[in-house]
């Protein structure tokens, strides 16, 4: 997360990169604390996770959040700290200061853009998106993806599109390639999510 931004879209310095993002570091009237940690997003699991949203301070403290040697902005989960049972691992959850209008002002309402998403060892990602009633994902779309079975996006799965692609975008062989990059399309024609592997995004940046 250096500079590459720049040449598509507002540029953020890695240095300053969480100055543009609040971090949520209270009470969650909407999950009541649980984060959902654990579900498939082809069949949804009732299984959820405790957690504590940290604020800013403590999730750079706890080294949840940082910059690197080589000025990637790091976001990572907690899986060095032993946390008693019944007690909450702490886990930051940011939200962007930028705002973006599209169609109705208070879009999306009641709903979400999930970019990337998995669990445990999945080797591929699962993007979604989750609305109120009244959306329905359209069949037969021209995508690489794999659609899931819920068409739905009200449902609590939302839409769902696997990527099913050779390369892997989520887990262990993701990270051992060196991550990728995913770009987003918010627009009056639909929502559009596009993944490079860093060889890809390389070429295409040169």
């Amino acid at each position: 997360m250096r500079e590459y931004l720049s040449r598509f879209g507002k540029g953020v310095k890695s240095q300053s990169f969480f100055d543009r993002w609040s971090f949520y570091g209270s009470w969650d009237n909407l999950t009541l604390g649980k984060a959902p940690q654990y579900r498939s997003l082809i069949k949804c699991l009732s299984r959820v996770g405790d957690v504590n949203w940290v604020d800013r301070n403590t999730a750079f403290s706890s080294n949840l959040v940082r910059i690197d040697s080589a000025q990637n902005a790091i976001i990572k989960v907690d899986n060095v700290s032993f946390v008693p049972w019944q007690e909450k691992r702490n886990t930051v959850r940011i939200e962007s200061l930028d705002t973006y209008s599209l169609g109705r002002a208070n879009w999306p309402e009641e709903g979400e853009i999930d970019i990337i998403e998995g669990v445990n060892r999945m080797q591929y990602n699962h993007m979604a998106l989750h609305t109120e009633a009244g959306c329905i994902q359209v069949p037969g779309a021209n995508q690489l993806g794999t659609s899931g079975e819920n068409p739905d996006c009200s449902q609590g799965t939302g839409c769902v599109v696997q990527d099913t692609t050779v390369r892997a975008s989520y887990g262990p062989i993701f990270n051992g390639a060196g991550g990728g990059v995913w770009a987003t399309q918010f627009d009056v024609a639909g929502v559009f999510i596009w993944f490079w592997d860093v060889c890809q995004f390389a070429r295409l940046t040169a």
